[in-house]
């Protein structure tokens, strides 16, 4: 069998064994397993393989396995909710990815920066693949919004945000202290060079407000209506800033 459908397959099984794990999590009294995975070696266990499959198949610096990272650093214990969906919607792109190489692939030029799967078939660049997994994940947002789970919606949604705005900063070249900055501060110095203009700038520290609002659990302050019109605006400034 194909390399690439042995690893597709391996993902298919890790998204049937989280089925069980999402139980866990909406019974809610297990909820702080996910929030202290250490103390949950099923869960724990769960995400060490996830991430192990990612990196055998795409290398553990592709932005899919960085991305993963970063969102385990962030969100372990502000949203393990979020966390987890991100977890599963990782799997579910490799699988879509693994299933599109040809079980014998031509010869083709070496990728560039973006991801590669085994036999060193080519995908999308990072800057594709980065637009790819954005829309999939507003996509996610806007199917938890529909479920009136605002918190984790206003959470992914942001995330998205966070991302695009550091990879705006890169596009910019700017110094490394400035990429430290936080989101507000990154704004202002996005602002300042002329990388965003005053309108993006107002929305996004806006969106960030209820991405925190968010991350902080203050859920009475969220609503089908702000979070909504969030992800719509989030949708339109990836369209405008990232052809």
């Amino acid at each position: 069998m194909d390399d690439s459908k042995v690893l597709c397959g391996r993902c298919r099984e890790l998204l049937k064994s989280a089925a069980r794990l999402r139980d866990d999590f909406d019974a809610c009294y297990q909820y702080t397993w996910f929030r202290f995975s250490p103390f949950n070696p099923d869960y724990a266990r769960w995400k060490k393989d996830v991430r192990d499959q990612l990196v055998r198949a795409f290398g553990a610096n592709s932005s899919r396995v960085t991305e993963l990272d970063r969102c385990e650093r962030v969100y372990s214990q502000s949203a393990p909710g979020t966390l987890f969906d991100h977890y599963l919607d990782s799997l579910k792109s490799a699988v879509a990815a693994l299933e599109a190489v040809p079980l014998r692939p031509q010869a083709a030029p070496a990728a560039s920066a973006g991801d590669t799967i085994p036999h060193g078939v080519p995908v999308p660049s990072d800057r594709v693949s980065f637009r790819a997994i954005s829309r999939d994940l507003l996509a996610r947002a806007a199917e938890l919004r529909e479920e009136g789970n605002f918190l984790s919606a206003a959470v992914m949604c942001g995330a998205v945000l966070e991302n695009a705005l550091r990879r705006i900063c890169e596009s910019e070249n700017l110094p490394p202290q400035a990429k430290a900055l936080d989101l507000p501060g990154l704004c202002e110095t996005l602002l300042a060079r002329g990388a965003l203009d005053r309108e993006e700038h107002r929305q996004l520290m806006l969106k960030f407000s209820l991405k925190k609002l968010a991350e902080h659990c203050y859920s009475e302050k969220l609503n089908s209506d702000n979070v909504g019109e969030m992800i719509e605006w989030t949708g339109g400034f990836l369209d405008r800033r990232f052809h």
